[in-house]
């Protein structure tokens, strides 16, 4: 093992001079021969001139491995200096499409940095769609050095986004109403429903809760299946801002400047004046006022959501667009609407916006101090193995389609391509490299009929307009 060890250390060193190679692997080599005697130890004099040098090389006591548990990836913090010194960011994040470079002849040089620069265009795209479609996000984290091995095409065009966007026109006039309401994480919230929207949902699902706070931009999306489910959806937002506030109070202590911070919960809840959140005109008290008793209820000027929930709005604006964009880039049916919807408020969740006031502009989760990892996020529809459990001679994974994140622990949620249900485990595995289902959805097109029982029943392949290629579209 030392032999090994030494030799592996010097053939990674860069080639100098000769003679200094061989005394420092004969060097190596009696180190490990007299340690191995117990003669000498690893700092005896006697080699303290001979040496092998570092040449770069990790050091520690610890095994070098790869794969297995590690930190996970943040973004670096923007709430300013510790009152201890904090860790440093973990490694930056590495493509999974990213492959080793190979060496290449002389004639093929040019060949070669064209192939590997197209590489780095896709693993850009790649990341594209896992950030939510979310191009400054994306160019922010290669320029911090979190995202590796992408580099953003000189004429880059994505036609999901430019399908989903429903901005329109840019010379309206948009108002804000400024607020004075203190930077403490949910001391108020903006809520709201989205829909009525039938897609075939396999739960049946036609609304969405959202709640988000308004001093870190903090996201909370529990689809329903009717209006009626709204004060069960609002009873669980409760539980859970009550269960991240002490967390949260003692991560920002850290910070200098919110040493004295208290984050008692919620204060102040704004929302609309629809009848799943309060009475007509407030005559009778309804069981969604009953839940908000403890807290200030304030609901906005009907038709006028600048006057108390345009956060909530905003929010509402940038999910369905992304969730558009991935069905889109996906090749998934519209019935996984609401599963893109969940995924891209999970992305958004960890991703730098301006609603984040209190982070000046960081990911909610950082401000927050809630646990996340870069490198979990793929985009929807992402083909992954699902380990499982069987005889010895049975296959150890099944292929799924992975749809989102897993809410009530790690892990993933997905579907099994080979009976098509439903499952959540940390066992599964994405691998971007297998073929997409993107492809798998392109190359049915041609002849539906013939398409797999997978691909008929979860994907779209009726609509042509679907296509990604803008050349085919026009």
């Amino acid at each position: 093992t030392e032999w090994t060890s030494v030799r592996a250390a010097s053939a990674r060193k860069p080639v100098a001079d000769p003679g200094d190679d061989l005394a420092d692997l004969l060097a190596g080599m009696l180190e490990a021969l007299q340690l191995r005697k117990g003669t000498v130890g690893p700092t005896d004099p006697a080699l303290a001139t001979h040496q092998p040098k570092a040449h770069g090389m990790p050091t520690g006591s610890g095994p070098l491995r790869g794969g297995g548990a590690a930190t996970p990836t943040r973004w670096p913090s923007r709430l300013g200096p510790t009152s201890t010194d904090r860790p440093g960011s973990s490694a930056p994040v590495t493509s999974p499409l990213a492959a080793d470079p190979s060496p290449t002849a002389e004639e093929d040089k040019a060949a070669a940095a064209a192939a590997r620069l197209q590489r780095r265009y896709e693993v850009y795209y790649y990341f594209h769609a896992a950030f939510n479609h979310n191009t400054a996000a994306l160019d922010q984290a290669i320029k911090e050095g979190v995202i590796r091995d992408a580099e953003k095409p000189p004429d880059f065009f994505c036609a999901a986004c430019a399908r989903s966007d429903p901005s329109g026109a840019h010379w309206q006039r948009h108002t804000k109403a400024s607020t004075s309401l203190p930077l403490v994480p949910y001391h108020a919230v903006e809520i709201d429903l989205w829909g009525p929207l039938d897609v075939k949902d396999r739960n049946g699902f036609r609304y969405v809760f959202g709640g988000v706070c308004k001093a870190t931009g903090k996201g909370f999306l529990q689809p329903m299946r009717s209006k009626s489910e709204a004060a069960g959806v609002l009873r669980s937002y409760l539980a859970l801002i009550r269960e991240q506030c002490p967390g949260i109070e003692v991560h920002l202590r850290k910070f200098v400047k919110f040493k004295e911070i208290r984050v008692p919960g919620l204060a102040v809840v704004f929302s609309d004046r629809g009848g799943e959140f309060t009475t007509t005109f407030g005559y009778t008290q309804s069981e969604f006022d009953s839940l908000l008793r403890d807290v200030v209820h304030k609901l906005n000027t009907p038709n006028t959501p600048q006057s108390g929930t345009s956060r909530i709005e905003r929010m509402w604006l940038s999910l369905t667009t992304a969730a558009r964009s991935s069905l889109l880039t996906s090749g998934l049916g519209m019935q996984y609407f609401f599963d893109a919807m969940v995924l891209a408020s999970d992305v958004r969740n960890c991703m730098p916006t301006t609603a984040s006031r209190m982070g000046d502009g960081e990911a909610p989760n950082e401000t927050l101090g809630l646990p996340y990892d870069l490198r979990t996020l793929v985009p929807l529809g992402t083909l992954g193995y699902l380990r499982v459990a069987g005889n010895k001679a049975d296959a150890k994974n099944a292929l799924v389609m992975i749809v989102g994140l897993n809410h009530d622990g790690l892990g993933y949620r997905a579907v099994r391509v080979d009976n098509g249900t439903m499952v959540t485990s940390v066992d599964i595995k994405p691998v971007p490299k297998q073929s997409s289902l993107r492809k798998l959805v392109d190359s049915s097109k041609d002849s539906p009929g013939a398409a797999a029982a997978f691909i008929r029943e979860h994907c779209d392949l009726t609509d042509p307009s679907r296509e990604l290629d803008l050349g085919s579209v026009l």
